[in-house]
């Protein structure tokens, strides 16, 4: 072989002897054997309970010996080939198949090289690829790892683990997830738990979730409860005003309406409930009419007032509308009354004009019948597009 710190061993050596040829004393570095044919060219020995390095044999004589701890040794003392310490790897190309030991060592490796030698069962290491494969009687063929047959089912989980609801105290190791102590077989999970909400300061600790379970689901149900507008922050007038995707801010109770068959709407005006042209549903167009004394009928049919529309829309679209709050309205001066061109500012009066705009009478004295939308949060200037913020508050009594 051409590294001689290494043999091919059948696994049956343990470990090599030799036997001191003469005496040493704690000062000699060269040290004779009987026979060292069987030493590497350099090593580690044992004489006693003294280990020497040698790093040169010449014939029998190990020489050059490092003795950090000399004593002296008589002839024929038994002399062990210790194991070396680990070296960088062999070249594979410098080593056949077989068993292999380091001298002075116990333990066995087996040694697959690389091989051409196409005899079924043959297996080698490829080293252009650095895999091994087997000869299968006609091809070498890749190892890997395949899949084997399906083996027998194992334990349900539920069987070997106890589900409990998280203990009030105990905190589990993230938000929502699923956790397990080392040793225990009990997962702990959260419990979902409502909150509660106060109403009035006589009625608290309402419940704001309904909470139901069944084999496959639980059910989180909210509650309702009153919708609490913050005006506290968002308090200014540029916010509040306008419009956000096409459609006006409303700040309070919304619905949603069917346009009826042959009408359009526009954002900003007063809409009313109708029929449909068969009178069998529900829905809105705009408030508007010719005369007060259109509706000074026997039916009064037309009277209602129901909120302002948010959108544009068309015959047949949805559309949405504030019904009570704040949003805001065109100012418009086409009224049977005279009018005045300003809205005076916050509580004055907006009575729904013939085009179903949103007007201000002067004076309110000449006002009998005209239907009020609310009134004005703002002062703002008349002109068709021109919007203003409103509340609306529909059957307001002068």
């Amino acid at each position: 072989m051409s590294n001689p710190n290494f043999f091919s061993d059948p696994g049956t050596t343990t470990t090599l002897t030799a036997v001191l040829s003469s005496s040493i004393d704690n000062i000699v570095t060269n040290i004779s054997l009987i026979d060292a044919s069987n030493f590497p060219s350099k090593g580690k020995i044992q004489i006693g309970s003294e280990i020497i390095l040698y790093n040169e044999k010449t014939g029998n004589i190990l020489n050059n010996c490092y003795r950090p701890n000399a004593v002296s040794h008589t002839a024929p003392q038994i002399v062990i080939l210790l194991a070396r310490d680990s070296e960088a790897p062999l070249g594979t190309s410098q080593i056949h198949s077989g068993w292999y030991k380091e001298r002075g060592g116990s333990e066995k490796t087996l040694r697959v090289a690389n091989s051409n030698l196409m005899m079924p069962g043959a297996i080698r290491f490829n080293e252009d690829s650095n895999i091994f494969q087997g000869f299968n009687g006609e091809d070498w063929v890749t190892f890997n790892a395949e899949k084997g047959a399906t083996g027998p089912a194992g334990n349900n989980a539920s069987e070997l683990f106890n589900f409990i609801n998280l203990p009030t105290g105990l905190s589990g190791s993230g938000n929502g997830e699923v956790y397990r102590n080392s040793g225990e077989t009990a997962v702990y999970l959260r419990t979902i738990k409502s909150g509660t909400y106060d109403l009035t300061s006589s009625v608290t600790g309402l419940q704001s979730l309904q909470i139901t379970n069944d084999t496959n689901y639980i059910t989180l149900t909210p509650q309702p409860r009153p919708y609490v507008w913050d005006f506290t922050s968002n308090n200014l007038i540029t916010d509040l005003r306008g419009e956000v995707n096409g459609k006006l801010k409303a700040f309070g109770q919304v619905s949603k309406w069917t346009v009826k068959t042959g009408k359009n709407i526009q954002k900003g005006f007063a809409v009313r409930i109708t029929l449909d042209s068969i009178n069998t549903k529900l829905t809105i167009e705009p408030y508007t009419y010719t005369n007060l004394s259109d509706f000074v009928n026997i039916s009064q049919e037309g009277l209602g007032f129901l909120g302002i529309a948010l959108e544009d829309k068309n015959s047949g679209e949805s559309c949405e509308v504030c019904t009570e709050g704040i949003t805001s309205a065109i100012i418009g001066a086409n009224s049977p009354f005279t009018t005045t061109d300003t809205a005076s500012g916050p509580g004055c009066y907006g009575f729904v004009s013939k085009e179903g705009k949103i007007f201000i009478p002067n004076p309110l004295t000449a006002i009998t019948i005209a239907p009020i939308a609310g009134y004005w949060i703002e002062k703002r200037t008349i002109g068709y597009g021109n919007l203003g913020l409103f509340y609306v508050k529909g059957g307001l009594a002068i």
